[in-house]
């Protein structure tokens, strides 16, 4: 509570030099350290079998204010909606991708799906247990073909989200609720 009270004091004292226009005046504080070990800063001096350390200082002045800027005039032109603009991001990509055996199937991203067929798998002669590394090949769609399919997921996540059960049934909810909202944001007619 002293310590409070002793700031309170050099902020006041502070005040006065500043509103008298005077130079700052110095300060006094004292380090006590009791034979524990223990220190303390304060305003006065230390107790009788108190180590104390005086230090004396020049009270810090604050600069004088910036000089600000003149502001604008103001207009009586009613402000407009321009400066809350917020750009739309644009329709999220989407990949067919079409593996070796003609199968295609949508991503949100380029997956090649590398893996290792068997040989025999792939019409080679033969017991060998070599293998071929194949990747499926994706493109992206572009222009309207992407937002078809975009609401063509949209249906398909819905009937999925209707029909999902257990413990799937609140992430089949929640991605077709996202894909409605890409649909409703990016592809609306």
């Amino acid at each position: 509570m002293r310590l409070i009270a002793t700031i309170f004091l050099f902020l006041l004292m502070d005040a006065l030099a500043l509103a008298s226009g005077e130079p700052a005046p110095e300060i006094r504080v004292y380090r006590c350290t009791d034979k524990s070990g223990n220190s303390r800063l304060q305003d006065s001096a230390c107790r009788p079998g108190e180590i104390q350390e005086i230090r004396t200082m020049q009270r810090p002045v604050d600069a004088p204010p910036a000089a600000t800027a003149p502001k604008p005039p103001q207009s009586d032109a009613p402000a407009t909606n321009a400066s809350l603009h917020i750009p739309i991001p644009p329709v999220p990509e989407l990949y067919q991708c079409t593996d070796f055996d003609g199968k295609s199937r949508d991503s949100e991203h380029i997956d090649v799906n590398r893996r290792c067929v068997p040989l025999w798998v792939l019409g080679y002669q033969g017991n060998s247990q070599a293998c071929r590394w194949v990747e499926d090949s994706c493109v992206r769609y572009e222009g309207d073909a992407l937002c078809e399919r975009w609401r063509q997921r949209a249906k398909d996540a819905e009937m999925e989200a209707r029909l999902t059960f257990g413990n799937r049934s609140a992430y089949a909810q929640s991605e077709a609720k996202r894909i409605a909202q890409i649909v409703s944001t990016h592809c609306s007619r």
